[in-house]
């Protein structure tokens, strides 16, 4: 799915609020803007506009819990723990943007690998992560110290508000906790193990060295399984660090030492994106899920939701950190053009709206902002939820865009013909290939949201736009070439 016009598979982030500060999981939403509706419902940002309520938790987490309490919040008076922080990484950290009454370390400071940093104070921490010689950034994070929501108990604790670093307590001497800061750099990921999933491995795990589907929101267990040679992700609603997440979104990333990420297989200004799905859903107006595949730009490859951009009107402000960028939704489910035609939505959105005043789309010929142009009922394809997989693709050569289907048995469904770049937005990024569903119970309705359904996605191609099994040749023109006759060859 997308965030905001385009399919954005929700963005997630974790957010610290007011007096309660809880981390609450907010996902950007990426459902297609319809406008051919005669009342158009609102286009979403995220794929959960409001912070879910809070999911039960243990009233006081354990020394070294990467969570927060219930009911726990971020300290803000002068109950500051004194505390002795030992580096048992590879790694440097260096200190900024201190706050507390007597915050410490300095700014500029650092704790080298294996070293010990005594008498640490303060409320909050910027910690930026470098390697072992402290000469290349790997990750920004901050550290917030917590404090228990038990006013007869002072017990803190200190939580990175990415759940990379730990600090977990070791002992108490001389009036300071002692406490073992580790970090993991992998970044979340979906297996390799099991499907064809066009990364070029079957690992299971973040290995530098080789490609993943990067998770930018949406890793908690059991949301991506894999059945039967394909991967499924689990559209419900599952508690996660103090909220409820509904989807997940997922793009290719290539990871090399430390995990310093770099564009996967798929991550491209152009070229052919092709992906089997089972969709699971109703695919009706009133389904509260939205599956989606869709291309977007990204400001940077490292998995994050910091990093996505959007097409849509309201997304780039509100819901993409990366601000408005060039999307093209190639399927997605519940908008269906306005809710005549139900089947899987082309859309190109254009990013204009609201706040953005700067043309992103592809094309300034309205004709496929929202297009459907197969049904669920056509012949060979057999209703919602899909009892097969269905091939679909976008092809970018130059200037020129194609979106195409293909039904379960191989045969050609359909394929839009040669779409011109017509706008004015010169995209800088690559583009990445986007998997997943999403939801917005706020703005979509709660009335399948219990539905528990499945997506399930195999058989991922990219090819380079002047590869030669499709040199020359587009899906409109050619459709022998395309679908099932790229599966056989590659």
């Amino acid at each position: 799915m997308k965030l905001n016009s385009f399919n954005c598979l929700g963005t997630f982030r974790v957010l610290l609020l007011g007096s309660c500060l809880s981390f609450l999981l907010v996902m950007t939403g990426c459902g297609g803007e319809d406008k051919t509706s005669v009342n158009p419902a609102p286009q979403p940002t995220t794929a959960n506009t409001t912070p879910p309520a809070k999911a039960p938790m243990q009233a006081v987490p354990p020394r070294g819990s990467t969570s927060a309490g219930g009911g726990d919040s971020a300290c803000t008076d002068s109950r500051q723990a004194n505390f002795a922080w030992i580096n048992s990484t590879a790694y440097t950290f260096k200190f900024s943007a201190l706050t507390g009454n007597q915050a410490k370390p300095k700014a500029e400071s650092t704790i080298k690998p294996g070293a010990t940093f005594q008498n640490v104070d303060g409320l909050t921490w910027k910690i930026d992560v470098y390697d072992s010689a402290g000469q290349t950034l790997l990750y920004p994070t901050t550290a917030i110290l917590m404090c228990n929501s038990n006013q007869n108990n002072l017990y803190s604790y200190v939580m990175d508000d990415q759940y990379k670093i730990t600090w977990t307590y070791t002992e108490y001497k001389n009036n300071q906790s002692y406490q073992n800061m580790t970090i993991n750099l992998a970044p979340p990921v979906v297996t390799n193990s099991g499907w064809v999933s066009g990364m070029g491995n079957s690992l299971s795990t973040a290995t530098e060295g080789n490609s993943f589907w990067g998770i930018d929101y949406g890793d908690e267990p059991d949301r991506w399984t894999v059945t039967s040679d394909a991967i499924y992700q689990l559209n419900q609603g599952i508690d996660y660090n103090g909220g409820t997440n509904y989807g997940s979104r997922a793009f290719p990333v290539a990871l090399g030492t430390d995990f310093v990420a770099t564009p996967g297989p798929g991550g491209a200004k152009d070229g052919l994106w092709q992906l089997d799905i089972k969709a699971g859903t109703t695919g009706l107006s009133n389904d509260s899920y939205i599956e989606t595949f869709y291309l977007a730009e990204r400001i940077n490859p490292a998995v994050g939701t910091s990093n996505y951009m959007d097409g849509s009107p309201k997304g780039g402000k509100n819901n993409a950190p990366g601000g408005w960028g060039l999307e093209i939704d190639i399927m997605e489910t519940r908008w269906n053009a306005g809710g005549g035609r139900i089947g899987p939505q082309i859309n190109l959105p254009t990013g204009l709206g609201g706040n953005n005043s700067t043309f992103t789309g592809w094309t300034t010929d309205s004709t496929y902002y929202n297009t459907v142009l197969g049904l669920w009922s056509d012949p060979g394809i057999g209703g919602m939820p899909n009892p097969q997989f269905v091939t679909y693709g976008a092809l970018i050569r130059g200037n020129s865009l194609w979106i195409y289907a293909y039904k379960p048995d191989g045969s050609f469904w359909y394929s839009t013909p040669e779409i011109k770049n017509s706008g004015t937005y010169a995209y800088t990024s690559p583009l990445y290939p986007y998997i997943g569903t999403w939801a917005d119970p706020t703005n979509y309705g709660t009335e399948t949201i219990n539905n528990v359904t499945k997506t399930g996605y195999s058989n991922y191609i990219y090819l380079s736009a002047d590869d030669p099994k499709i040199q020359g040749f587009n899906p409109y023109d050619n459709p022998d070439k395309f679908g099932a006759a790229l599966k056989l060859l590659k």
